[in-house]
């Protein structure tokens, strides 16, 4: 899984995600924008999760920050002082695309069924 935020992580190979800290009833979103399709030790493949992020980053400010190859394969070529300001453009795309939204009530752990 590729996340932008230090309070939230996946977990294993189940498809879950912790939040940090998370308070009971509040309402928490969550975005995906890759799908992890293969890895080996530290080595990932990602491919872009929906037709709705494919503007964001072939044409958008993505372009900026992901490199996407002729086999759709996305590497991110940021740096980490960028991520910050990756995950503020991802946020306003999104906020921007209703459709690609998932909104979850705060637990301890949200179960999402996520292809990982």
């Amino acid at each position: 899984m590729f996340v932008l935020c230090d309070s939230v992580s996946a977990n294993g190979m189940g498809g879950s995600i912790i939040i940090d800290n998370a308070i009971d009833g509040k309402m928490y979103t969550i975005y995906n924008m890759l799908d992890l399709e293969s890895f080996d030790g530290d080595n990932y493949s990602y491919k872009i999760s929906s037709s709705e992020w494919v503007e964001f980053f072939d044409s958008g400010v993505g372009r900026f920050y992901f490199d996407v190859n002729s086999n759709g394969g996305v590497a991110f070529v940021g740096n980490e002082q960028s991520m910050d300001l990756v995950a503020q453009r991802a946020l306003a795309y999104a906020k921007s695309h209703e459709s690609i939204t998932k909104k979850v009530n705060g637990q301890l752990e949200v179960l999402l069924s996520l292809k990982i």
